[in-house]
């Protein structure tokens, strides 16, 4: 089996990740792609993850209280789809009709470039 590891920073402000017993505040850390091939397989199982430092709470009586890091995985689909979605998201979409073609614009843009 060969893995391929692809790794940035990730600098973000202040994100709230909750449920339904607490909240907590992290950062972005960094995101990697990692990419696993075999011999046998034709299409490479690839997932992103997604590494957020844990701010603050280590006094608060939650389970997440000594946390210091937390982390979010995702198909390569997913984060493409999630990633789309924020990006439109954050262009200010003024309805639905608006948010449907920037998504349909950046999909246009990454097939372009390479298949997921």
């Amino acid at each position: 089996m060969t893995t391929q590891c692809l790794t940035y920073p990730l600098k973000t402000n202040t994100i709230t990740v909750m449920s339904h017993v607490t909240s907590i505040q992290v950062l972005g850390e960094r995101i990697s792609c990692l990419q696993a091939t075999t011999e046998t397989e034709s299409d490479p199982a690839k997932t992103v993850h997604v590494t957020f430092e844990v701010q603050g709470k280590k006094d608060e009586p939650c389970i997440l209280a000594n946390a210091e890091e937390l982390g979010l995985i995702l198909s390569a689909k997913d984060a493409v789809e999630l990633g789309l979605s924020l990006i439109a998201m954050g262009s200010d979409p003024e309805n639905m009709t608006d948010m449907a073609a920037i998504r349909e614009q950046l999909s246009d843009c990454l097939s372009n470039k390479s298949p997921v």
